[in-house]
């Protein structure tokens, strides 16, 4: 009951990420994607297996849930609070923003937990935040370098 829920609320997302407009350019969407698909992954699997701070409940449904949160839902928020924060010219307002995308991460984190896709041990807020404010920053600095890389080829 709770796939079809979720997929839905995923491809309402998907869809409208698709049909709005960005200042970020495609190369710089792909990359922060991979980005941050590759980051949030190998993180959840650390706190996950290693740490066994939170563990995916029985079932592939929630299982195939939490690969796509890991692999559609962090990236495509992550995605738009950079997208977002680069429309604003204002320098305090970034940093607004980007204060506000590991609450949002926390957030969904927080929601899946509390449908039972994922199961709490030892798990509590303050490494939630550690995990998505690391997750921000090393996006963004890798961002970052990636735009200057593309600004030296123009």
């Amino acid at each position: 009951m709770i796939l079809p829920v979720f997929l839905s609320i995923m491809i309402l997302l998907l869809i409208s990420f698709c049909v709005t407009s960005k200042e970020l350019h495609l190369f710089e969407i792909l990359f922060l994607w991979l980005t941050v698909c590759l980051i949030s992954q190998t993180i959840s699997w650390i706190l996950i297996v290693n740490l066994d701070l939170l563990s995916v409940a029985n079932g592939r449904s929630y299982f195939i849930l939490h690969a796509i949160e890991k692999i559609i839902i962090d990236p495509l928020v992550t995605i738009t609070f950079f997208d977002w924060s680069k429309r604003i010219s204002h320098e305090t307002w970034k940093y607004v923003f980007f204060a506000l995308t590991p609450f949002a991460l926390m957030l969904i984190e927080y929601i899946y937990i509390w449908a039972g896709v994922l199961e709490k041990k030892h798990w509590n807020i303050g490494y939630s935040f550690i995990e998505w404010v690391f997750l921000i920053a090393v996006a963004y600095r890798l961002w970052q370098q990636y735009r200057k890389k593309l600004v030296k080829e123009v």
